[in-house]
């Protein structure tokens, strides 16, 4: 039943059963009910009950944590998730591990934006005699590809035993994304000459992908002599692409083309998005509220896109009307979301719905801590800054230091002040001058002069000013 719904996408009611089946005890779950709990948490997003269902198979008799199905199904979660410390932990300790354990990992490095460590278990995997599936091979070509490795990408590609369209289009995108839209083309009719037929997605990646408006017209062009000109997929990228390069006009004139029971997602969010970018809030929140009065659900960029246009004091009901909307959302639990929230709320002053929203943010990142500490220094709460400060669970940087540093000064607290520059040493910060500038500031304030002169001319040998 439980893998039933988590095959039909019904995850929700999935994780639901699962949880009655463990209030009630009286059935114990198999490798299956676990792996399908686990697929639902996945597809959720939750990391609080995937862990929970990940100690409850470390008990279990009958499903150890070292069955590879189970354990991939973790990997996957934890990546998944969010959480890639635990899941790259939880690889490692894998006593067996299939291609699916190493796809699992490797995407999830790729997807998470750290490619250095993909590479580096790639290199493993292949070692151990293993191929990765067609997924992570077209993630790594367009890693590669995105950080201007087009060499690698090409070589990967040409080493792919099939290529679709997909895969096309991702070696595309690279080229064109790094200027070199010549190639790009070269590539689209070489494909063309493989008898691999272009769809609307291709010539949308190609749109999007483009550096100029100029390379983005030519490919137009192209989509359009190939019958396209009407399909909603390229309008929407056209959106985009004008929107992108300010011609807000234009965008709006193909958007409106649009017939109505195509303009989705996409398409809403590039001409919303296209307002925002160029400061034409009041637009961007009318086109928000007109696209949720025909049903269709905002995704997380359209989410961020209007928060960050209710950033100031004179549109915080707007911006609560938002976040009422956000909390029916699926996009709530998106940390960009989250992080725009929180940043919302502190622009517009309202520190305590800042902290409410900071409170429930799931995966903090050290942008999110920032962001409520510098508003808390910024309003005079420096006891609030230092108290976040002590519960962080992320690095500090220099901005946060600086930020700690001042709320010291505030405070006159010399001890905690001098705690921070310790920090800042052990870290290696103190070449920053914004942070160097706060300690002394912070020493001067707390009347201990020597020790600011000293902090002064150990600034000097660091290059700071």
């Amino acid at each position: 039943m439980i893998a039933g719904y988590v095959h039909h996408g019904r995850h929700g009611e999935a994780l639901d059963l699962f949880l009655n089946l463990e209030c009630e005890q009286r059935i114990q779950p198999n490798r299956s009910i676990f792996a399908s709990a686990l697929a639902a948490c996945t597809h959720l997003g939750d990391l609080e009950h995937g862990r929970r269902i990940h100690e409850r198979i470390h008990h279990s008799k009958i499903a150890g944590v070292h069955d590879v199905v189970i354990g991939n199904a973790l990997v996957t979660m934890y990546a998944r998730c969010g959480d890639l410390v635990s899941a790259r932990e939880f690889f490692e300790g894998m006593r067996e591990k299939n291609s699916m354990s190493w796809n699992a990992i490797i995407s999830a490095y790729v997807q998470g934006g750290h490619p250095r460590e993909a590479l580096e278990l790639f290199a493993r995997m292949t070692g151990n005699g293993l191929k990765p599936d067609l997924i992570v091979q077209n993630a790594l070509m367009s890693m590669y590809a995105k950080c201007g490795e087009l060499d690698e990408a090409r070589r990967i590609f040409f080493e792919l035993p099939t290529r679709d369209v997909g895969a096309w289009a991702c070696l595309m995108a690279g080229y064109a994304q790094h200027g070199d839209v010549a190639r790009a083309l070269e590539l689209y009719n070489r494909m063309r000459d493989e008898k691999v037929e272009a769809n609307a997605a291709i010539f949308s990646t190609l749109i999007a992908a483009c550096s100029t408006l100029k390379e983005g017209e030519l490919v137009r062009d192209l989509a359009f002599a190939c019958g396209f000109e009407a399909d909603p997929i390229v309008q929407a990228s056209l959106v985009g692409m004008y929107g992108k390069h300010g011609k807000i006009e234009e965008a709006r004139r193909i958007f409106d083309n649009i017939h109505g029971e195509n303009k989705d997602v996409a398409a809403w969010s590039s001409i919303i998005s296209a307002y925002a970018r160029h400061g034409l809030t009041d637009e961007a929140l009318r086109l928000f509220w007109r696209m949720v009065s025909r049903g269709v659900e905002p995704n997380a960029m359209i989410f961020k896109s209007v928060i960050c246009c209710c950033a100031s004091g004179e549109a915080l009901e707007q911006g609560k009307a938002v976040h009422a909307r956000l909390k029916e959302s699926p996009s709530r639990e998106d940390s960009a979301v989250q992080n725009a929230l929180v940043g919302m709320y502190c622009k517009c002053g309202s520190l305590d719905d800042a902290r409410a929203a900071f409170d429930v943010t799931k995966r903090r990142d050290r942008h999110t801590w920032t962001t409520l500490i510098m508003a808390y220094v910024q309003k005079r709460k420096p006891e609030k800054a230092l108290e976040l400060y002590h519960g962080m669970d992320v690095e500090p940087d220099e901005f946060i230091l600086a930020s700690v540093a001042a709320a010291c000064s505030s405070l006159g607290s010399l001890e905690q002040g001098m705690a921070v520059h310790s920090r800042a040493k052990s870290l290696e910060l103190l070449g920053c001058e914004v942070l160097g500038t706060a300690l002394l500031d912070m020493y001067v304030k707390c009347k201990r002069l020597d020790e600011a002169r000293k902090l002064f001319w150990e600034l000097q040998a660091t290059n700071v000013p």
